[in-house]
């Protein structure tokens, strides 16, 4: 066997082991994002669904505009898995749209998996009325 062959077997070897260490840490990288992603999406349907409910505060079923419009703005989120309260608090005069949603979050990747199956998200946005 020539010294080229040998060089050629070694360094398909090393790319045989080297690779799924690679495609671990390359899926671990894109389901933090799509982790990221979530918390993001479920930040910004929340505060998205407090605006509308304050738009809509004194009218009949303001509350079930601001949780559709919630509910309608989560595009990247699984509708299922999330859950949201919509509420008005009074604090002194002034009134307020609370909009708390809580997301979970489930990994695809088998060793993320392990340690934590279904990672719970929560947000919440409190706007004053008026």
């Amino acid at each position: 066997m020539t010294r080229r062959a040998r060089r050629a077997g070694q360094a398909l070897a090393e790319f045989a082991l080297t690779v799924p260490v690679l495609l671990m840490l390359m899926l671990g990288v894109l389901d933090v994002g799509r982790g990221i992603l979530a918390m993001t999406t479920l930040a910004n349907a929340v505060r998205e669904g407090a605006r509308v409910g304050v738009a809509a505060y004194p009218a009949t079923g303001w509350q079930t505009q601001a949780s559709n419009r919630a509910i309608s703005t989560a595009l990247f989120l699984d509708t299922s898995q999330m859950t949201l309260t919509v509420a008005q608090e009074t604090s002194g005069a002034d009134t307020y749209v609370r909009v708390t949603g809580q997301y979970t979050f489930r990994s695809i990747v088998p060793y993320i998996t392990l340690v934590a199956p279904q990672i719970p998200f929560s947000s919440s946005a409190r706007m004053l009325v008026g």
